[in-house]
């Protein structure tokens, strides 16, 4: 019998919720490479999946798998309370004041609404509400260390929006803003610019 220890790529999903699950499957799974019985050679994401996917990265080379928890961890709490800051606990909440969940939520049909018919361009209050997570999650030394190469190739996925053709970032290309494009869904924020390229 041998005794490698299995070696593994990860394709991370993207999707708030879904990111959300996935945080938990990771801390898992990064229980196993503490105890040495699991690598990871690679990790993919895309929106969500490619802000867990950048986490994990920046754990395991800048400290292990215990790290790479706690950054997990952080995200999705900070995550998790700018969400209620935004009054999302009261209006979405469920049960919530105004029904058992989001499908019935007056509110939320409203605003779906008058997504139809305003853009992020049009939106005289725009803000991106990813651009202070990221920042927060994502230090210039957390960066560094990303791109060093030293640790799981990391591979973030975003789309040209000149060209719709799709764009792969990884190292030493990671950036605050390749993680903003990547979660950059069109009908929410404005496009990402990374080289003169709109993403």
């Amino acid at each position: 019998m041998s005794n490698q220890i299995p070696t593994v790529a990860l394709a991370l999903q993207g999707g708030g919720s879904h990111g959300a699950f996935t945080w938990g499957v990771l801390d898992r799974l990064l229980q196993e490479v503490a105890a040495d019985r699991l690598c990871f050679a690679a990790i993919s994401g895309t929106s969500a999946g490619a802000f867990n996917a950048a986490l994990t990265v920046s754990g395991l080379v800048q400290g292990g798998a215990d790290l790479a928890r706690r950054k997990l961890e952080d995200f999705w709490r900070a995550t998790s309370q700018a969400g209620f800051r935004g009054g999302n606990a009261f209006f979405f909440g469920e049960p919530g004041p105004f029904g058992v969940n989001l499908d019935w939520s007056p509110v939320a049909i409203a605003l779906e609404a008058i997504g139809l018919v305003v853009s992020p361009y049009t939106n005289p209050f725009y803000t991106d509400a990813i651009a202070p997570l990221v920042e927060q999650a994502f230090s210039a030394e957390d960066l560094a260390a990303v791109n060093a190469g030293s640790g799981p190739r990391l591979f973030l996925t975003a789309t040209n929006v000149t060209s719709n053709g799709r764009a792969i970032f990884t190292q030493p290309d990671i950036s605050t803003a390749s993680l903003r494009a990547s979660a950059c869904v069109p009908t929410d924020f404005k496009a990402v610019t990374i080289g003169g390229v709109p993403y």
